[in-house]
């Protein structure tokens, strides 16, 4: 079995995003959040210090909104909550280990269980801690345009650690059915990962524009969740989306068109491959299997929102 781990670890990769749109799950999430209303008119601001600090290579971009404009708190968390995902991770050695996790962007914004839990590989946990202090300190020094910047950022790498694959993107069956064949293994998870990801941001567009469905009521009113340190937070999302993973990739076996399960050729899904009406029954239970994920992640970040609001509110004494 060692053996066998060694080999999944030393293959698989992590070729898309968790929640690939993470402005998508955000958006609801913000809905209930008033005290965001206090902050509606701030100043859009140059960048005041790294971002990270082994990449000072990446220069932050703005959307909508340049340096001398204003835009309020909720724009701000919605707008850059997938900044992680432009390039910031991307192309730099932060560690040995990020290799097994096909490079700098996925060690970062992951953090993957292997051999049950003993070895873990990835920095998602503590990405979403530095951001988070980094918000924090903004503040306090008056910066508040970045503290809600930063405070985006920390929220992208703790909703990444919502989706189970982020924690385990393979079965170890995968191993003897590809004949452990590297590049069939690799190929396989690739299509699992890129179809989930689709499947969830499909539904998820679908949900916001017709305004109801199983995907945003639970981001509408998520679950009251414990008041928890943004590391103690980020650890716990993380076990628990774990736990689910194995049940998620058997969902998805059942759920997606054999084409997409190859292991020979990288293929992107079509919308009517990844349309609930397609499979309904196995649908459902992705569906709900996906809700569940969801449910406990949004009360996480609410979590962490609570905690920002008291900390900026410390912060500006």
């Amino acid at each position: 079995m060692a053996a066998v781990a060694t080999l999944g670890l030393a293959l698989c990769s992590h070729p898309a995003l968790a929640w690939e749109r993470h402005d998508l799950l955000t958006r609801p999430l913000l809905a209930r959040q008033h005290w965001l209303d206090a902050y509606r008119n701030i100043l859009v601001e140059p960048a005041t210090s790294d971002p990270s600090p082994v990449n000072p290579s990446y220069v932050p971009v703005y959307i909508d909104r340049l340096p001398g404009e204003h835009e309020s708190a909720r724009e701000i968390l919605d707008r850059y909550v997938d900044e992680p995902a432009w390039g910031m991770d991307a192309g730099i050695h932060v560690s040995p280990w990020q290799k097994l996790d096909g490079g700098s962007r996925g060690y970062r914004q992951s953090y993957d269980y292997f051999l049950a839990g003993v070895v873990r590989v990835g920095d998602a946990p503590g990405r979403m801690v530095h951001f988070y202090r980094l918000a924090v300190a903004d503040m306090k020094s008056g910066h508040t345009y970045w503290a809600f910047r930063n405070l985006a950022r920390s929220l992208f790498y703790l909703e990444e650690l919502g989706d189970p694959l982020d924690t385990q993107s393979f079965q170890y069956s995968w191993i003897w059915q590809t004949r452990f064949n590297a590049a069939r293994l690799k190929t396989r998870e690739i299509n699992y990962r890129l179809a989930y990801d689709a499947f969830v941001q499909q539904n998820l567009e679908s949900e916001l524009k017709a305004g109801r469905g199983p995907l945003l009521e639970v981001l509408k009113d998520p679950p009251s969740m414990p008041f928890m340190a943004p590391r103690t937070a980020a650890r716990a999302l993380a076990e628990f989306s774990h736990g689910r993973a194995a049940h998620l990739l058997n969902v998805l076996d059942a759920f997606l068109p054999t084409r997409i399960q190859s292991a020979t050729t990288v293929v992107r899904p079509t919308a009517a491959e990844l349309d609930p009406k397609r499979a309904e029954t196995s649908a459902a239970v992705l569906l709900q299997s996906t809700a569940d994920s969801l449910q406990v992640t949004g009360g996480t970040v609410l979590s962490v929102l609570e905690m920002a609001r008291k900390d900026f509110a410390r912060a500006k004494k």
